[in-house]
């Protein structure tokens, strides 16, 4: 079985071991009282774009407190990043094997391998196979969110935050009220005519229709401002998502690759963060 080890340049931020070890002990005081912008500042330059730890083990723990910290912060993206440099490091890492973590953080790192569950199993297969020579590159795309899009009707802020099945919602509601409300206002003006008047018995249909006009408008814009609303609760201005692996080199982008290392030696695997 080839054995598998993770190398990454070397970086001239990095502190020595001994302080890079201190770094973390004080990033975990933060965390247990809950200071998770100093857990960030704290070990975001040891672990981005490189790991500064020695023992994986190490790596592993900073990424978890990292993941948690921007997780609890709000800044879903960067825990993703976080969470899955863990999972590449460990695919079968369990939440029981370090430091308690909230209830809701572990939920999002188990969705994290769900949704990477493609790239983690190519990993799991370098790690249990033979030497490994094929080049495979993980792409991530970052995608900007307009602020103005919030303010649009028909679902156009959950479409952006990739709430398509609340977009759907909105989307034809409002284009049943919003049809509804014009249809009451053809119908009358066809009723009150050239003649600008309405017989006795016009007035009572064309009343019933003024009825429909008025409340698909109130409805329509209950549902605009209701989306609104929501949208601008879970809109991020900036988005991440993983592309499976390829054997097609990226551009740029968060890539991984495999290369072999000499004859009987197994396999190494080389993390890169071009950006």
């Amino acid at each position: 079985m080839a054995s598998v080890l993770f190398v990454a340049p070397a970086q001239a931020g990095c502190p020595d071991e001994t302080e890079a070890l201190g770094l973390l002990d004080d990033a975990e005081g933060f965390y247990v009282t809950h200071q998770y912008e100093l857990v960030t500042q704290t070990l975001d330059p040891l672990i981005n774009p490189e790991q500064c730890f020695k023992a994986d083990d190490k790596n592993i723990e900073a990424q978890l407190l990292l993941g948690v910290a921007q997780f609890e912060l709000g800044e879903l993206g960067m825990a993703e990043l976080a969470f899955l440099g863990l999972l590449r490091r460990n695919p079968d890492y369990r939440i029981e094997e370090g430091i308690p973590i909230p209830k809701s953080a572990a939920s999002y790192l188990e969705e994290v391998r769900k949704n990477h569950d493609e790239e983690l199993q190519e990993l799991r297969s370098v790690k249990g196979g033979g030497v490994v020579i094929e080049t495979v590159y993980v792409t991530v795309e970052e995608q900007k969110g307009l602020y103005f899009i919030n303010f649009l009707p028909f679902g156009a802020g959950q479409f952006q935050n990739d709430e398509l099945a609340l977009g759907m919602t909105f989307l034809t509601l409002e284009v049943v009220t919003a049809t509804a409300s014009l249809l009451g206002y053809f119908a009358i003006e066809y009723i009150r005519g050239a003649t600008f008047e309405f017989t006795a018995k016009e007035r009572a249909v064309a009343e019933n229709w003024q009825t429909l006009q008025l409340a698909s408008a109130g409805a329509f814009y209950v549902l605009y401002v209701t989306g609104v609303v929501l949208a601008l609760t879970t809109y991020e201005p900036s988005r991440r998502s993983f592309l499976p692996p390829t054997t097609d080199k990226p551009e740029e982008g968060l890539s991984w690759f495999v290369t072999p290392a000499a004859e009987g030696a197994g396999a190494s695997v080389l993390l890169q963060w071009p950006f």
